[in-house]
């Protein structure tokens, strides 16, 4: 059977979806951007919580924005640089939000409080739906729009399932990610990765594309990420579904990020300077998309556009 737990807090409510069968769960900050803040999954030793989240949501205010774990990236993922862009023989600019390299990051929504619009559990999975409006109200994206996010837990694993809507009149350009930070251990000394064959894309110093771009295949086979220092996008072969895996070699915890490259053909591969965990971002787009047309999308007036991405042991 599967439930979902409404747990009350000194700041706003936290929602468990939970298998009661296992005790595996998954964790939803919905008043701190709609976060996946923990997803805790039965592993060869025991339950082990396989997503770097927050201890908190008062640990998410002061130190998100610094960290963007877990979080949901639209209208663009990644970096725009200097805010500027032109759309429709328009220049627009966007707040700076990362000083050190002068770029917008990540997008608009990343702390934003999404509501509950729907829940649902029964024998066999529990899902909980998130929805956010956005009503153009910055003058660098002047464009509204709504955004749903679904988390569905079942005996398979975690599926994430967003849909993105223009609800204005006029189209806008768009891009969109997530932010997870993953681990399957306590360090990733003994981590080992592995990424389908990709295209690393060259970045000058304010880790925007060149235009330049290379073969990579260092992680086409499991591979440990010791001393490996990666913030890189990757541009992975359209119509292929993908796996990436993440796996300890001491205690054999492992999980896949399963998804199409026909919803998210990059990702960004970012492992931080503690040593404890990596994030895997897929997205829609390459950085700077608004500018350089990598993946970059047009959204329609009243269209819908769906993305999904499952998060499973292996």
């Amino acid at each position: 059977m599967f439930s979902i737990e409404h747990i009350h807090t000194n700041h706003s409510p936290v929602y468990r979806l939970h298998n009661t069968n296992t005790q595996e769960y998954a964790e939803i900050f919905p008043a701190c951007g709609g976060i996946l803040n923990a997803l805790v999954l039965q592993m060869p030793q025991g339950l082990f919580n396989v997503i770097d989240g927050f201890t908190n949501q008062a640990d998410f205010i002061v130190n998100n924005s610094s960290s963007f774990k877990s979080n949901i990236l639209f209208p663009f993922p990644n970096r725009i640089r200097q805010g500027t862009y032109t759309f429709e023989n328009k220049t627009y600019t966007l707040p700076i939000n990362f000083a050190a390299e002068q770029n917008a990051i990540h997008g608009l929504i990343y702390d934003k409080e999404f509501t509950i619009h729907r829940t649902h559990e029964d024998q066999n999975h529990a899902a909980l739906q998130l929805a956010y409006s956005y009503t153009g109200d910055i003058a660098g994206f002047p464009f509204p729009f709504a955004i749903s996010v679904t988390y569905t837990l079942s005996a398979h694993g975690l599926t994430i399932h967003t849909e993105c809507t223009n609800i204005g009149t006029r189209a806008f350009p768009f891009g969109f990610g997530w932010h997870h930070y993953f681990k399957v251990s306590d360090t990733l000394v003994h981590t080992a990765l592995q990424v389908p064959t990709t295209e690393l894309l060259e970045v000058d110093s304010a880790m925007i594309p060149t235009g330049n771009s290379q073969p990579y295949e260092t992680f086409t086979q499991l591979k440990t990420l010791t001393n490996t220092k990666l913030d890189t996008c990757f541009a992975i072969e359209q119509n292929k579904a993908v796996c990436i895996r993440l796996v300890d070699t001491e205690t054999s915890n492992s999980i896949a990020i399963r998804y199409h490259a026909t919803d998210f053909p990059y990702v960004q591969i970012y492992t931080p300077p503690h040593g404890t965990s990596i994030a895997i971002e897929p997205m829609t787009c390459a950085p700077n998309a608004f500018n350089n047309g990598l993946g970059l999308r047009i959204a329609e007036p009243q269209k819908t556009y769906r993305f999904e991405c499952e998060i499973k042991k292996q």
